[in-house]
């Protein structure tokens, strides 16, 4: 989706992304390119009233990422 900033895409993507969760029961996934733009993304759908879970990678999990680099 290509929109001038503050248009309003974030609120579009996530009615289309709550759209297809409810009426086809899927699972969605709206990706970020960093955690800042994910927990900006997570709140303002969450704003709107769209279900948000933010994961969170555990300190296990980050050490796994890095072994044999």
């Amino acid at each position: 989706m290509e929109l001038p900033t503050c248009a309003g895409k974030t609120m579009v993507a996530g009615v289309i992304c709550e759209f297809q969760r409810r009426i086809a029961g899927d699972l969605v996934a709206y990706l970020c390119l960093t955690k800042q733009l994910a927990a900006q993304t997570a709140d303002r759908l969450s704003g709107f009233g769209i279900p948000t879970v933010l994961p969170t990678p555990t300190k296990a999990n980050q050490a796994r990422r890095y072994v044999g680099r």
